[in-house]
């Protein structure tokens, strides 16, 4: 088999899996049918597809056929009390429709981060098949895909941090069809970074919470948004879009959303957006997302605080 990295099941190629199993056809059986609501006789078929076992969803009429799902098979591998153990465990619970136990935010990150470094055909597995469930993908640290243009100057000195890498199953949030040219990690998130055709951009995935306890120092609102802490440090702005969307201004939901992340990461920097009502955000605040300013402009948590409270709604 050629043209693509096989199934390590039954040796069909990749590209065939889904979440019900393998969709590579065997045989197809024609009969003739009375179809009695036409009254007509119509031909129909029979399909035999694999039942390989390299898989998420299990598909429950054939559960013992298939074994345990590949989370949690993988889960097997680490011991009970390792984060990935438990994220593994969470998310064969999730993806057969129960509700499993939480697992709070440090561990679901280390689990996580343990899968996503992995580079073996079982971790990509997974990981894609959680990306392409809406349910689950949520469950991921990261998944919102955003290009960024290094043309511009914060884009700039957010990609002097980026360090190469080699491809792992993180890389599959971005590029599964591997048509990266060069692939980072940014040390600040874990979160992966590939180049395709582009000189001047890059593509990188978006976090749910920044990676810090440093308070907010400075927003930056452009065509993307930025935010710096106090120790200095540069980060994309958090998000957790339902539907995997960017930020792009513009957009019929660019004041919410911005208005919802200054309200929120002016009090807590870990703070997760999309977990908040746009109706709790003070209007003040929806006026502010809602001017259109110079690019990339700056504004500081002095700045930001006076806006919340009611001051006037100037740079």
């Amino acid at each position: 088999m050629t043209g693509g990295r096989e199934c390590l099941g039954c040796h069909h190629e990749e590209d065939l899996h889904w979440a019900q199993g393998c969709k590579a056809v065997l045989s197809e059986v024609w009969h003739d049918a009375h179809d009695g609501w036409e009254g007509s006789s119509k031909p129909y078929k029979v399909i035999e597809r694999c039942l390989c076992p390299q898989y998420i969803r299990p598909n429950p009429a054939h559960r013992d056929a298939h074994g345990p799902s590949l989370p949690l098979r993988m889960a097997a591998e680490y011991d009970e009390n390792h984060p990935a153990h438990r994220v593994l465990t969470r998310l064969d619970q999730m993806i057969r429709g129960r509700q499993p136990a939480d697992v709070d935010a440090a561990t679901s990150l280390a689990g996580w981060l343990a899968i996503l470094g992995r580079g073996d055909q079982s971790a990509s597995s997974c990981v894609s098949g959680t990306l392409r469930e809406e349910t689950l993908r949520d469950f991921l640290p990261f998944h919102t895909q955003q290009q960024v243009d290094l043309t511009q100057p914060h884009a700039a000195e957010w990609a002097r941090r980026l360090r190469s890498a080699a491809r792992t199953a993180a890389v599959e949030l971005l590029d599964k069809h591997e048509s990266a040219t060069e692939v980072y990690v940014d040390p600040e998130t874990h979160a992966p970074v590939i180049r395709t055709n582009d000189a001047d951009a890059l593509w990188t995935t978006i976090p749910r919470r920044l990676p810090t306890t440093s308070p907010l120092a400075e927003l930056v609102v452009g065509s993307l948004v930025w935010v710096r802490t106090e120790s200095g440090t540069l980060h994309l702005a958090p998000d957790q879009e339902h539907q995997g969307y960017p930020w792009r201004r513009g957009s019929t939901d660019w004041p919410t959303r911005l208005a919802t992340l200054v309200h929120l990461l002016l009090d807590d920097i870990t703070a997760v957006p999309s977990q908040t009502r746009g109706s709790e955000v003070p209007q003040s605040l929806r006026l502010f997302a809602e001017q259109t300013w110079p690019p990339s402009w700056a504004f500081t948590r002095g700045q930001l605080e006076a806006i919340r409270d009611g001051g006037p709604v100037t740079p």
